[in-house]
């Protein structure tokens, strides 16, 4: 009964890994329900698990085994995380390391949490879940310094528009000016006159 329950826990803990307002405010957006999980999708978040957590894949299994209802629940977290990194990975590569390793620690911390009543030194497992702690909040600072640089660029991007706005406004008017006089020229010599 102890080994189901500290599975069970591990698995929660794995699959539901705590999440940090930095990370996974796109995640707070998705509905709960992803509807039925479906072969392929299962197998896609196994596939995720055994390239990225293979010591959960036993845990996903003897949770199969235990609660069905769980076990879908965990599929379905898990292919949303991997779906969601895919995304990052898509837009950003050099964030998506930075995401798929806290969420790694995430998950992680969970499972030292989780096993922290059976542990057998408590002293060694806190030491261990600060260590952990530590190295959630340094991905944390160094996934934020990212999106600090990227807003960094974005700004400089804006403020060059800007001053080339500003530098070419009465060339651009004029321009645009005379697009518009040599798609409709005047049709009286009267209507010539002007800027």
């Amino acid at each position: 009964m102890r080994k189901s329950l500290f599975t069970l826990l591990c698995v929660c803990a794995f699959a539901f890994p705590g999440r940090s307002n930095v990370v996974c405010q796109a995640d707070r957006n998705t509905p709960g329900d992803m509807g039925e999980i479906t072969p392929e999708r299962e197998a896609a978040a196994l596939k995720f698990v055994e390239l990225h957590h293979p010591e959960l894949r036993n845990l996903l299994d003897a949770l199969h085994e235990a609660d069905k209802k769980q076990f879908k629940r965990a599929i379905e977290d898990i292919f949303r995380v991997s779906e969601r990194l895919a995304r990052i990975k898509s837009r950003t590569p050099d964030r998506y390391e930075i995401e798929l390793d806290l969420w790694k620690v995430n998950s992680r911390l969970n499972l030292l949490i989780a096993s922290l009543p059976m542990a057998e030194d408590y002293d060694t497992a806190m030491t261990e879940i600060e260590r952990t702690i530590t190295q959630k909040q340094n991905l944390q600072l160094k996934l934020l310094q990212s999106e600090e640089r990227a807003a960094q660029q974005r700004l400089d991007r804006i403020r060059k528009s800007i001053a080339e706005a500003k530098k070419n406004g009465k060339d651009n008017i004029a321009k645009q000016l005379q697009r518009i006089r040599k798609s409709y020229p005047p049709t009286s010599p009267n209507e010539q006159a002007g800027p």
